[in-house]
């Protein structure tokens, strides 16, 4: 499967799965805890890297970004950039609304 195949793909499951952030400024899709795990496998099956999360809470109607509730990738290993987002997704206390946004390569 070439690039573009990947991105369509990838592109396809935050869109059907995400919800759109550009009424709060951003041209991210948000995803919850679980479709957020489930997006970093289709990332890594995929051969792509994960490379850094944010998460949004919702604050009176509005999502905004959490500034301490990120997380970057501090290797050049695609396995261990894996490891350590879906470690982050699961072990990170989350308020139950929150949503992430994921950026892949």
């Amino acid at each position: 499967m070439n690039n573009v195949e990947v991105d369509l793909i990838l592109n396809k499951f935050l869109m059907e799965h995400g919800i759109h952030l550009e009424q709060f400024g951003s041209a991210e899709y948000g995803l919850s805890k679980s479709n957020a795990l489930d997006f970093i496998k289709l990332v890594r099956i995929n051969n792509r890297c994960v490379l850094g999360i944010e998460v949004w809470n919702l604050i009176q109607n509005k999502y905004v970004i959490y500034s301490l509730g990120g997380w970057y990738c501090k290797s050049t290993n695609i396995i261990n950039c894996y490891d350590d987002a879906m470690e982050f997704i699961m072990t990170e206390h989350f308020e139950s609304n929150a949503l992430v946004t994921i950026q892949f390569d």
